[in-house]
């Protein structure tokens, strides 16, 4: 077991190595580290730098500010910890499903497959979202030690869950689902008679109950994602829940078309798209001896593995297990409705919870399939299959992540060019970036105001203000509106209000509506042509 944690662990970082030195920082990267930076500054980086604007998620901050305090800009480090943390996380979860009587054979292939699954792709890149991998870390250790009290009674597995669960809800909520149904699952496993176990399971249920419901009344009282608990509201998301016309590249909300669609007919199409771009050259040398290697090393793994017989019922205990971690997956969102279901953009980070019930469906579905053939030939059978979807799911999460990989010397041109046009700007001017795509396929260039303004003031060296010139823009008689993942934004004319051109070179003043209209007519000729984008998909690949 311990020889087959090691070798997932590695798996997973070879899955990183193309790409993992050319990736930089993105979206929300930009604030949160310029924020840091001026603190460094004015020598105030401290506590309170990291918990400002984390109150919702104060652990997230305190590791955030952490990484930053080591490493500074380097991104490479950044990103070399956070694939450590996703292989720590998959070894877990690997030896949880073994203690849990699922078979080494399914607990491999379930862990190998979460391993690719797009839906981890963003958690791999984005710095702002680190914490969630390490909150994966925490939920699962706080179940092996529920585990292990059900099992021992010892206390001590007891209050080292209750932390681990605390550890896992601060840096992130959507493994709460999982954290707080898991003792349930075992008081009903270990229901039969006044068994020791049983009751165990129940305290542990009772203790979790009290500690997930004291800090989900915190994160509500501190979060701004959350709303009142009006009827409505609900009435509302329950349609939305059910529509089968919802359009998940703009919608907003749960929708079990959107899950069902996003996390498994996705995945499944783009693994298949990937056999005729290896036939047709479109693939690199270096992804495809990475998927090579990472598949035949899945292969050998599981080869020699005595896959169960027929009539044994690990399969089906598989599928129970993947139905109800999807769904848990999902149910922090009926409570905190920001859900936004992507197959490879950055919205994809909400995803993850349920992904591990995805893993898990697809390695009982793949042991469904194996079961077709004799026992001598079902575990090749089986390991062939997942050595296949290992390998065509490494050249999936290569081909995402490479687009992130190619959006730092784009966001390097706009930030140099910025940096000599805008060098007699005033401070806290509000600068419009305009002609720049915001998306380069699911990576993110520069789209709103949380990163034009961070990587504006690193530039400048100064306090500024910046958003994205878009179609979602429009003039008013006295400011320019916009708005952004439902975040309105208006910027009033005048004499510190300016639109920038990177492209072009230009930089103009935007002091009036007249002002406004001539920029505006005049820069739509020669302008930068975008692909079709979608806020928080970026462009659909």
């Amino acid at each position: 077991m311990w020889a087959d944690a090691a070798c997932l662990f590695l798996i997973t970082v070879l899955t990183a190595v193309p790409y993992l030195s050319r990736l930089g920082f993105y979206s929300d990267d930009w604030l949160i580290l310029a924020n840091f930076h001026f603190d460094t500054l004015h020598h105030r980086f401290g506590l309170s730098s990291a918990l400002s604007g984390f109150e919702a998620r104060p652990l997230q901050g305190l590791y955030l500010a952490l990484l930053y305090k080591f490493f500074g800009f380097h991104a490479f480090f950044y990103h070399l910890v956070n694939t450590m943390v996703i292989g720590v996380a998959i070894a877990i979860f690997y030896f949880l499903l073994v203690r849990m009587n699922v078979g080494r054979a399914r607990a491999l292939a379930a862990a190998m497959i979460l391993i690719i699954l797009p839906q981890l792709s963003t958690v791999r890149v984005w710095y702002a979202a680190f914490q969630i991998p390490l909150s994966m870390v925490a939920a699962l250790v706080s179940l092996h030690c529920q585990l292990s009290f059900a099992r021992t009674g010892k206390w001590g597995w007891a209050i080292a869950a209750a932390l681990a669960a605390l550890i896992s809800l601060g840096l992130y909520e959507i493994f709460a689902p999982l954290i707080a149904a898991f003792p349930i699952a075992l008081a009903t496993v270990y229901r039969r008679g006044p068994t020791p176990k049983g009751r165990r399971s129940a305290v542990g249920a009772g203790i979790v109950a009290v500690l997930l419901g004291a800090v989900a009344a915190s994160k509500i009282l501190s979060s701004d994602r959350v709303r009142s608990p009006e009827i409505h509201l609900y009435t509302k998301g329950l349609i939305q829940l059910f529509r089968p016309d919802y359009d998940w590249r703009t919608d907003y909300a749960l929708n079990i078309f959107a899950a069902t669609s996003v996390h498994f007919w996705w995945p499944v199409l783009a693994w298949l798209r990937q056999v005729p771009a290896l036939f047709q050259g479109q693939v690199g040398v270096v992804s495809a001896a990475v998927a090579l290697v990472t598949a035949l090393a899945c292969f050998l793994l599981l080869g020699p593995v005595r896959a169960p017989a027929v009539d044994q019922p690990g399969d089906s205990r598989l599928l129970v297990l993947g139905a109800a971690a999807f769904v848990l997956g999902h149910a922090v969102f009926l409570i905190a409705p920001a859900m936004f279901f992507s197959p490879a953009g950055i919205a994809n980070r909400a995803l993850v919870a349920a992904a591990i019930g995805v893993a898990l469906i697809f390695a009982a579905g793949i042991g469904y399939v194996s079961d077709l053939f004799n026992s001598r030939l079902r575990p090749l059978v089986f390991a062939g299959i997942v050595a296949l979807v290992m390998f065509l799911g490494t050249l999936r999460i290569l081909q995402i992540t490479n687009y992130w990989a190619e959006v730092p010397p784009l966001q390097a041109r706009v930030v140099s060019a910025a940096r000599s046009d805008l060098k007699n700007v005033p401070a806290r001017s509000m600068i419009m970036l305009d002609n720049v795509c915001p998306y380069h396929g699911p990576g993110v260039v520069f789209e709103g105001p949380w990163d034009i303004s961070g990587a504006l003031e690193l530039a400048l060296g100064r306090p500024i203000h910046g958003d994205a010139v878009s179609p979602r823009m429009s003039l008013q008689s006295h400011e320019l509106a916009t708005s952004i993942y439902g975040e309105k934004a208006f910027y009033p004319f005048g004499a510190m209000l300016y639109v920038y051109d990177p492209a072009r070179r230009r930089v103009t003043q935007i002091e009036n509506l007249d002002a406004a209209r001539a920029y505006f007519r005049i820069s739509r000729s020669g302008r930068t042509p975008c692909p079709r984008s979608y806020v928080g998909q970026g462009v659909l690949i």
